[in-house]
């Protein structure tokens, strides 16, 4: 699980060894993590075994400081396994010429659920419900996004140092977000009055992403480029919806009662340009790898165009589910270390600094204030780990550590102000991430009868 990484380039990584380095691999990527980084070091790698890449175990712990009152704090801590990449290569007999991989990358994989509740507070006359003895209010929030892609890469050497590649993929890109908030107040009189609120919202997007590689090999030094070009939405096929629905009744409250359900809303999706250059710097048997990356920014849009529905206990206006995006440079380093014929060591760090301008977010659906809750999280991600040459094919074992911590403006508070205040105080997101990576490679199966009888052949040969 991880919060929010839309707007992050480098939380998730994909190939074994790439894991293990951080993605500081655009000009030495030699896994099939390269359908990713840079499809065209396909051409210049020898033997690229079959790959279920990085099977990764996440322990998350998220901390919120304030976000539903001054010293109302909110923590969860999750395990989950992550599925990353599986990948392998395969021939087209009248193209000998040019080496072909297929790849599905779970991209994103994020399911957030947070519930507040203040218990029965008794003896609160500042809470919105009119002559309240008792109080009680709850929140819930839900947030999933998924994004699986599947597609393939295409390499050709131009000659022995330069090779060219292209990868392409199929998104298919599911977002869910809903919030509800309940407030419940009996007075002396034992008359209660309840304000109740809901709304959910879905965006399915079906489209298309590429990216163009091109590498340098040399004795003394490996180079690499990867354009990554922004999404191309297949706008006819994604979908949109929303359901928005708030009820008042009791003592002394003007009743309320206001609900929409709509479905084919005109919804968004992009992703914004990106260039990587990397390199390998070979020294003997170990080596340094080294990545620069850029994206442009995008321009302020719709992600989502909802109706101008007003919730009153959420800012009295039209929600807006609006993104914009700044350009970022993100930067990093990888050390492989040779230990044996047999072990190879890893250690690595890059840095992950948002994007984000505005965003869409789950606390948008229970916003009271008048402002937009936007907040960015900068990462610094490091990473250990090794890599066990074993008969069957390889073992990599290993491990990764991310944190950062954002402020926002405090998006509720309740229950000692009325419904629809204005809030002024700060809240505090904090996130911290332990992942234990497996990975295994496994040569394919001609390959490994093809090195056996050479084995079998040279045996022969000397017992003669």
């Amino acid at each position: 699980m991880f919060l929010y990484s839309q707007g992050n380039y480098r939380r998730e990584h994909y190939g074994n060894r790439s894991i293990l380095l951080n993605g500081n691999v655009t000009g030495s990527v030699d896994d099939l993590g390269l359908t990713f980084y840079n499809p065209s070091r396909l051409a210049l790698i020898d033997n690229p075994a079959f790959s279920i890449g990085g099977r990764a175990f996440e322990l998350s712990n998220i901390k919120l400081k304030n976000a539903f009152g001054k010293g109302e704090n909110l923590s969860q801590s999750t395990f989950n396994a992550i599925p990353s990449l599986v990948a392998g290569t395969f021939e087209v007999k009248f193209l000998p010429k040019d080496k072909f991989a297929y790849a599905f990358i779970s991209r994103t994989n994020s399911d957030i659920n947070f519930g507040y509740d203040t218990g029965v507070l008794e003896g609160q006359s500042n809470t919105g419900i009119p002559d309240a003895e008792k109080f009680l209010g709850r929140i819930t929030l839900q947030d999933q996004i998924n994004d699986e892609w599947l597609g393939g890469s295409w390499a050709r050497k131009i000659n022995n140092h330069f090779a060219l590649g292209i990868s392409g993929f199929l998104s298919i890109y599911e977002m869910n977000g809903f919030g509800s908030t309940l407030y419940t107040g009996q007075n002396i009189q034992q008359e209660v009055t309840t304000y109740n609120s809901k709304l959910s919202y879905k965006q399915n997007s079906y489209g298309l992403f590429f990216k163009v590689g091109l590498s340098y090999k040399a004795p003394k030094i490996e180079l690499g480029l990867n354009v990554h070009l922004p999404y191309i939405d297949l706008n006819k096929l994604s979908q949109a919806s929303f359901i928005g629905e708030e009820f008042l009744a009791g003592n002394g409250a003007t009743n309320l009662f206001n609900f929409i359900s709509l479905s084919n809303i005109e919804n968004e999706r992009k992703t914004p340009l990106g260039i990587a250059l990397g390199m390998g710097l070979p020294i003997k048997k170990s080596k340094l790898h080294f990545n620069v990356e850029w994206y442009n920014g995008i321009s302020k849009y719709k992600r989502i165009s909802l109706p101008n529905f007003i919730i009153s206990g959420n800012r009295g206006e039209p929600l807006d589910f609006d993104e914009q995006l700044k350009s970022v440079v993100n930067f990093g380093i990888g050390s492989e270390v040779y230990i044996s014929p047999s072990v190879k060591g890893f250690m690595s760090f890059s840095s992950d600094f948002s994007a984000y301008i505005e965003n869409t977010n789950l606390f948008d659906v229970i916003n009271q204030n008048e402002g937009e809750i936007n907040y960015e999280s900068d990462y610094w991600h490091f990473a250990a780990g090794i890599d066990l040459k074993l008969k069957w094919g390889n073992f990599l074992l290993g491990t990764n550590y991310s944190k950062t911590s954002s402020n926002f403006v405090q998006p509720i508070n309740f229950p000692t102000q009325s419904i629809n205040p204005q809030i002024s105080s700060g809240s505090e997101l904090a996130i911290s991430t332990w992942r234990i990576i497996i990975g295994i490679e496994v040569p394919f199966l001609k390959e490994k009868l093809a090195k056996l009888k050479k084995s079998n052949k040279e045996g022969n040969q000397d017992s003669e």
